[in-house]
């Protein structure tokens, strides 16, 4: 796989990531823990989260202070692999907004030598 394209961010910076899913039990929880293991000094009580319009989904922003892309990356990529996390957008541009299923196939795809690839 090529080299990835250099980051148009200077970090660090304040980075929004919007992370949906079910409305269930532990959902904000899971998405804080999984958070806080790629960026630990992110402050819980920051998180906005807001219900859909039916009250069956909750989206949460958590905004971190990202440090590189590679945090970034990881991020994303451990966000898109949980199996409460249907959608996850970078809400500071740049990085698409792909469900988390979609991800896994163009991760599948690329393994198997298809022309897909993580990055947007």
């Amino acid at each position: 796989m090529a080299d990835p394209a250099p980051s148009a961010l200077v970090f660090p910076t304040a980075f929004p990531i919007k992370i949906m899913g079910k409305r269930t039990d532990g959902f904000a929880q899971a998405v804080v823990e999984v958070v806080r293991a790629h960026a630990p000094d992110f402050d819980p009580a920051t998180l906005e989260m807001r219900t859909s319009r039916e009250g069956n989904y909750l989206s949460v922003t958590a905004t971190i202070n990202a440090t590189s892309r590679g945090q970034l990356d990881d991020l994303y990529r451990a966000l898109t692999s949980h199996p409460l996390v249907r959608v996850v957008i970078w809400a500071g541009g740049g990085g698409g907004g792909l469900t988390a299923s979609a991800l896994k196939k163009r991760h599948t795809d690329t393994a198997s030598g298809g022309a897909s690839s993580l990055r947007s």
